[in-house]
């Protein structure tokens, strides 16, 4: 299964840290697993600075082997 390749790339990242992001800045990841399609999400703290955002995506494309064409979504989630 694929999500569950992505999965594990993705905690092997947070294990040994995402490069040129700098460090405590991901602070989490999930992976819902759904009929159609899994969803995975990692969280990250500084929604604002689209530099960090841009390099989280640039590394998630890389571990991942996503073609550029592929769509990440990114999804502020504001403090209640």
């Amino acid at each position: 299964m694929l999500g569950s390749r992505y999965w594990e790339e993705v905690l092997l990242a947070l294990l040994g840290g995402f490069p040129d992001v700098p460090e405590g800045e991901i602070c989490g990841a999930v992976i819902s697993v759904r009929g159609h399609e899994d969803v995975l999400s990692v969280w990250n703290k500084t929604a604002n600075n689209q530099r960090v955002v841009g390099r989280i995506k640039d590394v998630l494309r890389k571990l991942l082997r996503l073609p550029n064409h592929a769509p990440i979504r990114y999804h502020n989630h504001p403090k209640a």
